[in-house]
């Protein structure tokens, strides 16, 4: 079963909503994850360009998925006309 669209989010949880209308809550502690890359030695620029990438990354695959989505339902408008001119 695929999820749909990303509904909210916060530092500490995301929530998604499936296609049925059923909400996942996907709690991560941010705080624990930001002071293991400063005990490593990481400056606070570093960490910013972490979860930057992250949003970009995130986002980019968004795009990608509403593309193809829209792709299909194109060709499936396609199909249904020139289904209706034969």
């Amino acid at each position: 079963m695929r999820e749909a669209v990303l509904a909210a989010a916060d530092a500490t949880r995301v929530w998604l909503t499936r296609e049925d209308g059923v909400q996942i809550v996907l709690a991560r502690e941010r705080i624990s994850e930001l002071a293991l890359y400063r005990a490593l030695g990481a400056r606070c620029r570093q960490i910013f360009r972490v979860f930057l990438g992250k949003g970009l990354g995130m986002a980019l695959f968004m795009i990608l998925e509403l593309e193809k989505l829209a792709l299909r339902k194109w060709r499936r408008s396609q199909d249904a006309q020139s289904g209706a001119g034969s």
